[in-house]
């Protein structure tokens, strides 16, 4: 009978390091699908942000929300993509850099235009304070707003946050 206690302590290990192993598969599944171009072709951006807040907020990264206004539009699938990935840089710095606890995103959908904003309540940071090696990624989201015509403003004051607003004509 001495050996009956470790044996059930070993399955429930086992049991643990499973369920460790399924969650992380799951979450893999989800971070490839809106990694992989071709699968963000067949959902339309709300969903794929759907997704991403989701996964975030089961990730416990940050608490996110995501509010859509008006009636969804179709969008291009090329400037489908490229706002998402614009969303995604600004995402990857909310968590990495400005360490925010809650991030918004909102979708408005209105006379043909759609406006994103995405805000954080992070750390922020001074635009006018030249940062040697910093920056790169606002460049990157100006670029590829100018691919479709997007109008990028990035918005930052420190210990307020920063708040990202794109405009895309329809």
């Amino acid at each position: 009978y001495e050996i009956m206690p470790s044996l059930v302590g070993s399955e429930m290990c086992i049991r643990d390091r499973s369920d460790t192993i399924s969650k992380s598969l799951t979450e893999l599944r989800a971070l490839s699908k809106l990694i992989n171009p071709d699968a963000l072709k067949n959902i339309m951006l709300p969903e794929a942000l759907s997704l991403e807040i989701a996964r975030f907020n089961r990730l416990n990264f940050i608490e996110a929300t995501l509010t859509i206004n008006g009636d969804e539009e179709i969008i291009d699938d090329k400037a489908e993509i490229i706002l998402f990935r614009i969303l995604q840089e600004f995402f990857s710095n909310t968590i990495k850099h400005a360490k925010a606890s809650e991030l918004y995103v909102s979708l408005t959908y209105e006379n043909n235009v759609l406006t994103i904003t995405a805000q954080d309540n992070g750390k922020g940071f001074d635009k006018s304070v030249e940062q040697p090696n910093k920056g790169i990624g606002l460049q990157n989201m100006k670029s590829r707003g100018k691919l479709i015509g997007a109008e990028i403003e990035l918005e930052s004051q420190l210990e307020k946050g920063t708040k990202l607003t794109i405009i895309h004509y329809l």
